[in-house]
């Protein structure tokens, strides 16, 4: 009996959580296909070697594709990158030495489709790195989290008001830097937030959200 594509979908997807999905992409011409977008959405990186290997897949030209015996038959297949929607380095040891800007410029260059973004402690990522990056990828972030990178100041936070309309989370947990000056800009243009995350932000204390026109429902504020 074969399974239809959307139980086996649903298969691959518990098998996700446990780490197995690699080996299925070994099995068959359509369990590669199934296991493609589900393994690389959001894909697990949890050391510096990890990144790496990521990085590796992503920019070589059909790196996964023409690894396996049957890829004459999957010419179709949109190349790894074209399926990363979200990436999470927070999980990296040592991320704060290990995570380098051009680490970042690789991936975002590569993955088209990336909305989410953590660079929690991803110290060595300055602010001019993070207004760049905001300034050519802003339009595609839902999800962005800078929490602990101490470097951020209220310029790029500006940018972010400006460049990323469709934020709907954004963490800035830790960014002693950032003040009212931005955070109120960020409040006022990126009409879609709904998760902002200030903490630790010292020089925001004195906010007064009633008095820069938030209109933005269900918003989670942490002065």
């Amino acid at each position: 009996m074969i399974l239809p594509n959307e139980i086996l979908i649903s298969i691959l997807k518990e098998l996700d959580k446990f780490g197995n999905l690699y080996s299925c992409l070994l099995v068959s011409h359509n369990l590669y296909y199934l296991t493609l977008p589900i393994l690389y959405k959001a894909p697990l990186i949890t050391s510096a070697k990890s990144l790496r290997i990521f990085i590796n897949t992503i920019t070589k030209k059909n790196c996964a594709i023409n690894s396996f015996p049957f890829n004459c038959y999957i010419k179709e297949l949109k190349p790894p990158s074209n399926y990363v929607e979200e990436v999470n380095l927070k999980y990296i040891p040592h991320r704060w030495l290990d995570v380098k800007t051009d680490h970042l410029l690789s991936i975002l260059n590569a993955c088209p489709n990336i909305h989410t973004l953590n660079l929690n402690t991803c110290k060595c990522l300055k602010d001019k790195t993070i207004r760049s990056i905001v300034k050519l990828y802003g339009l595609q972030f839902k999800a962005l989290d800078i929490s602990f990178c101490n470097s951020i100041t209220d310029e790029t936070i500006i940018d972010l008001a400006e460049h990323c309309p469709n934020l709907e989370e954004l963490d800035l947990t830790g960014c002693e830097l950032v003040t009212e000056k931005s955070i109120s800009q960020i409040i006022k243009k990126c009409k879609r937030l709904k998760f902002l995350d200030i903490t630790g932000c010292e020089e925001t204390i004195g906010l007064n959200i009633s008095k820069v026109g938030l209109n933005v429902f269900g918003i989670q504020y942490y002065p």
